[in-house]
């Protein structure tokens, strides 16, 4: 018996993590019926590393261009036909052994025709969406908090309706929008009527202790690049109401920020997400960060 899943991994093949995300694939409870390795950087070491973790599973490593989305859209297109789910795996994340049975059980049960995960950081640190306790249906309203692209899944139904990723949107993109893509694709799909939920079952964890080894000023840089994202999809995807609460948000968070109310050192960066969100929401990018010293 199959079990209807594909897993598409895109990746650069420089990540150290690799391996230990291959290995937790391997680990899976529920074996997927393929693993493709969407590669947009180093062919041979993927193909070196997956040789040697998944051994015992059905594995296609292709080339593609650069960009997240892009390698995303070309490891269904390569994929062998027949599927049922698709699994989008970070490279730097493992999964828990049983991440794919309880993808398999999710579908099962109705609970939505695209699921986004749980990515819990290995030390300790600060998460990246927030943790339910229960299965949470995704609307325009809440979508922020649970559409990470680390581990979502779809049925093959919602795949072909939604046309897959936006390739102008996702780390590595040729345009400036950095982010946003999972958010614009379930967006697309709600609107279409298909139901998205977030679900705890489905976690993945990370190691996030190099996190804050860079810079301010790359952090800041790094973080207004991401904010254009978030900004272009509120523009293009959601309402004037929903555009003038991001901006507000943003508005209060540099206020807030700035005048140090939440720590020292975050004015910066708070700023530049702020100047990110603005550019998003324009569709067109202003002036470039430029380096100076510390900043509040």
């Amino acid at each position: 018996m199959t079990s209807g899943v594909l897993v598409v991994v895109p990746t650069l093949g420089c990540t150290g993590r690799l391996a230990l995300m291959l290995g937790s694939l391997a680990r899976q409870s529920l074996a997927p019926d393929e693993v493709v390795l969407a590669v947009h950087g180093d062919l041979e070491r993927v193909r070196r590393a997956a040789g040697t973790v998944l051994a015992g599973l059905r594995v296609r490593v292709v080339e593609c261009g650069p960009g997240a989305s892009r390698a995303r859209n070309t490891g269904v297109r390569q994929a062998r036909p027949g599927w049922q789910y698709v699994v989008f795996a970070d490279d730097d994340i493992a999964y828990g052994e049983d991440f794919l049975a309880e993808t398999v059980r999710c579908f099962g049960d109705g609970v939505g025709d695209a699921l986004t995960a749980v990515i819990v950081p290995e030390d300790g640190g600060p998460l990246r969406s927030a943790v339910p306790q229960e299965n949470v249906s995704l609307t325009s309203r809440n979508i922020w908090k649970g559409s990470l692209e680390a581990g979502s899944a779809y049925t093959a139904r919602a795949w072909e309706a939604g046309g897959g990723f936006d390739e102008r949107l996702g780390i590595g993109s040729s345009g400036p929008w950095q982010s946003g893509e999972s958010t614009d694709l379930l967006l697309r799909l709600i609107s279409l009527g298909f139901r998205a939920a977030q679900c705890p079952g489905r976690t993945g964890t990370e190691d996030t202790s190099e996190a804050g080894v860079v810079g301010s000023w790359e952090r800041a840089r790094r973080a207004r690049r991401y904010a254009r994202g978030t900004g272009y999809v509120c523009r293009t995807r959601l309402s004037r109401r929903a555009r003038l609460g991001l901006l507000c948000r943003s508005v209060l968070r540099a206020a807030v920020d700035t005048a140090g109310l939440r720590g020292a050192g975050r004015g910066r960066e708070a700023r530049q997400v702020l100047v990110g969100r603005v550019e998003g929401l324009i569709g067109r990018t202003l002036w470039p960060l430029r380096r100076s010293g510390p900043s509040a």
